[in-house]
């Protein structure tokens, strides 16, 4: 497994093996998803950092 500066992110459809991390190849996709987790924060969801 391939582990960017700051996270990690894959396409499992694609690369079942997750040896791409698209992390910093995609930030607008990264920064929507932080957004969600915090909103789940917010909410009162459990979120595992």
């Amino acid at each position: 497994m391939v582990c960017g500066p700051f996270g990690l992110m894959f396409n499992l459809r694609e690369d079942p093996g997750q040896r791409v991390n698209l992390y910093e190849r995609y930030p607008d996709r990264v920064e929507q998803m932080h957004r969600l987790i915090d909103e789940y924060k917010a909410a009162g969801y459990l979120v595992r950092d």
